[in-house]
């Protein structure tokens, strides 16, 4: 399988906040065992460039800090195309990540770590614990307290036995889930087509009540000479009470 060394040094540091806990003792396709064992709870988007497969973070964190270019239609930078949408997707705002499994049973768990609205508290439950593998959230208590009411959501992790990558997972997770996501697309000048899909950028457009919001790129395309940008917008609608046309 080839690699685009070159792309994946680029988010080193970040990706190397994953570990990777377990073996394989028989010979196996390698891409489909990452398939199935890594990606489908790994926050990245798998692409290929002429070099090969690289990795793309999946970031639902992203501050205005770490955008790579700062976007306005009022300066004539990009012209959007189209309404906002609505990214299709479930609300879930209890997050529960297992890991270290049992070698006698696959569905035994030495250790699970649960985000949600109090510490200490399952909102599923409402039982209180001093249980410090169950932490509280602004976001989790604020999507709770909407009109989804406690949405849980588990994922089981076999693959790793760290605790730092459990709380990753869950913390992107909720960020992810626990309120809605707003789609746009925006036509940008050709200085522009550099931008790289998963990267952040800000973006300003007074008609729909933007100013500098942190958005995550999706994809690049070109349309005719000029690139297009598919974005998600990062700001948590739990929080917003903006309207957009």
């Amino acid at each position: 399988m080839r690699v685009d060394r070159g792309r994946m040094a680029a988010h080193r540091d970040w990706l190397n906040q994953f570990k990777v806990d377990t073996y394989i003792n028989t010979e196996i396709n390698a891409w489909a065992w990452l398939e199935a064992a890594v990606l489908r709870w790994l926050p990245v988007i798998a692409r290929e460039s002429d070099e090969g497969i690289y990795f793309l973070p999946l970031r639902w964190d992203y501050t205005a800090i770490d955008a790579v270019a700062d976007l306005s239609v009022e300066r004539f930078e990009v012209a959007r195309l189209g309404a906002v949408s609505r990214l299709s997707q479930p609300i879930y705002n209890e997050i529960t990540v297992n890991y270290r499994p049992a070698r006698t049973s696959p569905k035994k768990w030495y250790v699970g770590h649960t985000i949600t609205a109090e510490p200490g508290t399952l909102a599923t439950v409402f039982h209180t614990t001093l249980d410090d593998r169950i932490t509280g959230s602004h976001l989790a208590r604020a999507s709770q307290a909407g009109p989804w009411g406690v949405r849980p959501h588990v994922v089981d992790i076999p693959q790793t036995w760290d605790d730092s990558t459990a709380t990753l997972v869950a913390q992107l997770l909720l960020q992810r889930y626990a309120g809605p996501k707003r789609t746009v697309r925006y036509q940008a000048d050709k200085e522009y087509e550099a931008i790289e899909p998963g990267s952040a950028i800000t973006i300003t457009d007074a008609e729909i009540h933007l100013s500098r919001a942190v958005a995550y790129v999706v994809d690049v395309s070109l349309e005719g000479d000029s690139p297009v940008l598919d974005l998600i917008l990062l700001d948590h609608a739990v929080h917003s009470k903006r309207a957009t046309t």
